[in-house]
């Protein structure tokens, strides 16, 4: 088998078709003798060897990769299809677009070890450019979402161009994820744009665009995720996979972070919350939810379980008219008597507060549905219980009598401190019989068999985080409906 980049020629778009069972066949590949070809992630092949047609199950992501000269070109289906799960408003077609380069950009080369594209030179190049089926319009807000499976040195970051301006976006994209980006443009722009820094070593699998004015003007119902790190999701970036932990693009998510004008501007340990998104976003302002989720803590590639929180509400209980909106509130280090508690220091109860009442503002319809709570690591089991109910008591005066599910903190279970904050989050629980016990309640241990980030004994991993969310979502549902 010919190595992938070991060919010589021009890259083409492949023929596919839909086929009546939902699968695509892969009828044509093109582009001359002596190419190499991946086709849906499966192993190389030459075009002159693979067996046409080409089938790919339906459900799976419907995308035919084909690299040559060192050029990645990725060639979606037509017509669309919803080859790869949440995409609003448009299919696999409209979402996965990315500049065919023949030949590449001098100075940008494809490195086959590390799979990624290496930029020298000094010149920044445009990766991809998105001709929108119609003009921004100037003043409505825009989510830029963008994959970047590969980033092992320097940066890229969206630009919106056409309309007689450009406009780059101040926050760059610093590390591998699938991430988003809010604009409200000043003119009409026709194009988005990546650009490529000279220093960049990297990839970028998909980038598109995505009104938002409608979408946050419609009724909300709220699902507020709180707490401290096992909510975030920990901090192992190699635990993120993009072939698993897909955007929830049907859902949107506030990331708890604020301006220095509204006066929340640091986390538990002192450091800016979010600092890369102070300038541009402000309180209450949701995006499309991505994968992994910006919380209150910067993120740098965590696997969260509020996505597969989310996801699983999405996929299981379709709101037609309203948008299912996340409050991500949990920062890491943060201590219920101390952050949470609107009593004492209260920052963190305070921007969650700040940010859901601003939601709660939009549309009279909207409602919080639910709570979803991990916290406990950094705080002392004492009265624990006690004052947990007490803020509870106080949000649901002010917000309805939202359903809580709590959720097992991290850290070793033979662990002093892990058995005595379970025994008070167990207290809160509805039927515990406690002088604590909340109404609309449940404690939910963690998943049999839960595991941890190698090296980390509090932390778990992506793979338990996973579980975590979808347990969690499913825990919800079936006591509150």
């Amino acid at each position: 088998m010919l190595s992938p980049f070991a060919a010589q020629g021009q890259a083409a778009r492949p023929t596919l078709n839909r086929e009546a069972d939902g699968s695509v066949s892969v009828v044509t590949l093109g582009g001359g003798s002596g190419l190499a070809y991946q086709i849906n992630g499966a192993a190389w092949v030459t075009v002159e060897g693979p067996e046409l047609p080409y089938a790919i199950p339906a459900g799976e992501d419907d995308l035919v990769s084909v690299l040559a000269l060192g050029t990645p070109v990725e060639a979606p289906l037509t017509p669309p299809v919803f080859g790869v799960r949440g995409l609003i408003p448009d299919g696999a077609a409209d979402f996965r677009i990315v500049a065919e380069w023949e030949p590449a950009p001098a100075g940008v080369t494809w490195d086959t070890e590390i799979g990624a594209m290496v930029a020298s030179g000094t010149q920044a190049f445009s990766l991809l450019n998105y001709p929108l089926p119609t003009p921004l319009v100037a003043g409505d807000p825009y989510a830029a979402v963008m994959e970047v499976p590969v980033l092992t040195a320097g940066t890229t970051r969206p630009r919106l161009e056409g309309g007689g301006s450009t406009f780059s976006h101040p926050t760059p994209i610093t590390y591998k994820s699938t991430t988003v980006r809010r604009f409200v443009p000043t003119v009409n722009h026709t194009d988005l744009v990546l650009v490529v820094p000279s220093d960049l070593v990297g990839r970028v699998g998909y980038a598109n665009i995505f009104p938002l004015k409608d979408r946050i003007a419609a009724p909300a119902d709220i699902y507020i995720f709180a707490g401290q790190s096992n909510m975030v999701g920990g901090s192992a970036t190699a635990d993120w996979d993009p072939a698993i932990d897909r955007p929830v693009l049907e859902a949107l998510a506030v990331a708890g972070f604020g301006r220095g004008a509204d006066g929340y501007t640091n986390d538990g340990s002192g450091a800016s919350i979010n600092p890369a998104f102070d300038s541009g976003y402000g309180i209450g302002h949701p995006v499309p939810m991505v994968h992994p989720v910006t919380h209150s803590s910067p993120n740098l590639g965590r696997v969260s379980p509020a996505a597969y929180i989310m996801r699983h509400l999405v996929d299981t209980v379709p709101t037609p008219g309203r948008e299912k909106v996340a409050a991500c509130m949990a920062a890491a280090d943060t201590d219920l008597f101390f952050h949470w508690d609107p009593a004492n220091d209260g920052r963190m109860y305070d921007l969650m507060v700040a940010n859901v009442n601003a939601l709660l503002a939009r549309n009279p319809g909207s409602q919080v549905k639910g709570l979803f709570w991990c916290q406990g690591e950094s705080s002392d089991a004492t009265g624990y219980a006690a004052l947990f109910n007490s803020v509870i008591d106080g949000l649901r005066a002010s917000w309805g009598p939202f359903p809580l599910v709590i959720m097992e903190i991290g850290g070793q279970p033979e662990w002093g401190a892990t058995i005595a904050m379970n025994a008070e989050h167990a207290k809160l629980a509805t039927g515990s019989g406690a002088a604590e016990e909340l109404a609309d309640c449940i404690f939910l241990p963690r998943p049999e068999g839960a595991t941890f980030i190698p090296g980390d004994d509090v932390h778990y991993d992506g793979a338990t985080n996973r579980l975590r969310g979808q347990e969690a979502a499913e825990a919800f549902l079936a006591t509150f409906g």
